[in-house]
C-alpha cells in the first residue's frame, strides 16, 4: 500500500504490507531495489548488503523516501 504522507507516520499507523519474511536462521543476503528503466534504459535505485535476520528482534523495515 503506498502511503502518502512521511515515512514515520506510515510506519506508526501500519499503513505498509510485509514483502518478505525469512526465518531467524536464514544466512545474510543483500536485496537491491530499483526503479523502471526510464525511455533511456536507465534506472535509480540502492542497494542493501548483508541483512542478517535477528534472533532477539521480529520484524524491520527498510525506508526510502
Amino acid at each position: 500500500m503506498n502511503c502518502e504522507t512521511n515515512y514515520d507516520e506510515c510506519t506508526g499507523n501500519g499503513q505498509w504490507t510485509a514483502i518478505l519474511a525469512v526465518p531467524f536462521s536464514s544466512p545474510p543476503f543483500s536485496i537491491r531495489i530499483a526503479t523502471r528503466p526510464n525511455q533511456f534504459g536507465k534506472a535509480t535505485g540502492t542497494e542493501f548488503f548483508d541483512i542478517a535476520p535477528s534472533k532477539t528482534h521480529e520484524g524491520g523495515i527498510i525506508g526510502i523516501s
